[in-house]
């Protein structure tokens, strides 16, 4: 039974084992080629697997099977933009933004491709309403302190990296991000604090 096969799959994978995992998701998807969480699946086991072209024709085949599938296309603008293939992660994006221009997923890609493309004032409109659409999203609220930092809002910064390491104490890009906003408001003995814990892993 092709779902159960992907039940198990998302186990394995989150116990650690990839090849295992992968192959109950090819089973699922060999007995249903037409399952688009099948596709969607397998490639979030190529992506831990650090198989990025794999992974991206994964979510496609996703893609092909139910277009309107936004998590596959916002996979798929995230991995190209790791590539570095911008141009081809805004066609990608262009064509996400026509199924859904508000959704949280939809006004976050735009809010990251704004700020590679260094339109800060761009980009800090599609993360607030990407925060109002989603306000517990970390992944947004650091985005949001990155813009607000490059804008030199340190205080704004501030509160959003406070936020994330509540949440998030692990998170070494907001704790290096924290330093820096510390260090640029002058206080040096704050920032050493923050960098404490990175300095006793």
């Amino acid at each position: 039974y092709p779902p159960a096969l992907l039940g198990q799959a998302q186990l394995a994978a989150s116990q650690g084992d990839l090849p295992g995992a992968l192959a109950l998701a090819e089973s699922a998807l060999a007995n249903s080629p037409t399952l688009a969480d099948g596709w969607q699946v397998k490639g979030e086991i190529l992506v831990a697997q650090g198989q990025i072209e794999t992974a991206l024709a994964a979510y496609r085949k996703a893609l092909e099977v139910k277009p309107d599938r936004l998590t596959a296309r916002y996979m798929i603008v995230t991995l190209l933009m790791r590539q570095g293939k911008t141009e081809e992660a805004g066609k990608e994006f262009a064509a996400m933004k026509k199924i859904a221009p508000n959704n949280a997923q939809t006004l976050y890609l735009q809010a990251l491709l704004a700020y590679r493309d260094k339109d800060l004032a761009a980009a800090r409109d599609a993360i607030q309403l990407h925060l109002k659409a989603a306000p517990g999203n970390l992944t947004g609220v650091l985005l949001g302190a990155q813009i607000d930092y490059q804008l030199q809002s340190y205080a704004m910064a501030e509160t959003a990296l406070d936020t994330v390491l509540q949440r998030a104490p692990k998170n070494v890009q907001a704790r290096q991000l924290l330093v820096q906003t510390h260090l640029r408001k002058g206080r040096p003995g704050k920032a050493l604090e923050v960098l404490q814990p990175l300095l006793q892993e």
